[in-house]
């Protein structure tokens, strides 16, 4: 095969064989670009998804807004509470959120629920926050909020990937 390849670089046409190629790489690459041309296989995905792209964007603005929304629930609820460390904790909240979407594996399952209704308030529990917010009634509440934000983000899914 190197010796072919030696022959073909050496030879008379090695000019016109790699213009030819370099005309090739940028035909190839304009068409990813402009999403004519899309390759997929098991190790090697080329090309932009843009379906794909909506449904993501759509949950990360709709789990932005949800979150967001949450601090006014809970500033009601616990009026006494830390302004900025509330929001903090939120944030802390819709960054999981957002690895959550990244990783896009989200389903309905009980036990994946389970899952991150455990890991949401182990992350709420892990921070210095008071001590309402480390009790049942609270972590029934989160709990609530994540099978909630689940839910939300399939139906996203499923919406936009038709």
């Amino acid at each position: 095969m190197w010796e072919a390849i030696k022959d073909i670089l050496n030879g008379s046409n090695s000019i016109q064989t790699l213009s030819f190629l370099l005309a090739v790489i940028i035909l190839a690459f304009t068409l990813v670009k402009m999403n004519f041309l899309r390759v997929q296989t098991p190790h090697l995905k080329i090309g932009t998804d843009e379906k794909e792209r909506a449904v993501i964007r759509q949950q990360i603005e709709w789990a932005y807004n949800y979150i967001n929304g949450l601090y006014g629930i809970i500033s009601t609820q616990y009026p006494y509470l830390e302004p900025l460390k509330t929001k903090y904790v939120l944030e802390c909240i819709y960054d999981e959120v957002v690895n959550w979407i990244s990783f896009n594996h989200i389903t309905r399952s009980d036990m994946y629920i389970m899952v991150k209704q455990e890991k949401i308030c182990g992350l709420v529990f892990s921070m210095d926050v008071n001590a309402d917010l480390k009790s049942d009634k609270f972590r029934d509440f989160m709990n609530g909020w994540t099978r909630e934000i689940i839910n939300r983000l399939v139906d996203i899914r499923e919406y936009y990937s038709k």
